[in-house]
């Protein structure tokens, strides 16, 4: 019997996104380094995408997938994680939706987003 050859597991996607996993937003707000295939070498293995448009080096969209702009790999997640900031949709950028949507704590007796906070701070008790 000849042995049987194992499976090579590779990356070929990252999500880069300001929003956790979970999150409603995430899926909005997300941008996708894609290693990409039959790319001459000087272009650049990875791009960077939303879904619709292709990233350059400023951290902008300005081209269609097919044509984004290739680059390494450390250069393109360098360029989503910049750009994850500033995804506008709605007229409204990631932050802008971040801040609506995880507001800081009010103080260490509140885990996080507590309705009550935001309006009346009795409801915790006392330290």
């Amino acid at each position: 019997m000849t042995q049987q050859p194992k499976a090579i597991v590779q990356t070929v996607r990252c999500e880069v996104s300001i929003f956790p996993p979970g999150d409603i937003n995430r899926r909005t707000f997300t941008l996708y380094v894609e290693r990409l295939r039959n790319r001459r070498p000087s272009e650049g293995e990875w791009r960077v995408t939303d879904g619709q448009y292709g990233y350059n080096e400023r951290a902008l969209p300005d081209t269609d997938i097919v044509n984004a702009p290739g680059f390494d790999e450390a250069t393109a997640l360098s360029i989503a994680t910049e750009a994850a900031r500033h995804i506008v949709v709605n007229g409204m950028s990631a932050t802008e939706v971040y801040e609506r949507t995880h507001p800081a704590k009010v103080d260490d007796r509140c885990p996080g987003f507590c309705i009550p906070c935001m309006t009346d701070e009795s409801h915790h008790p006392a330290p």
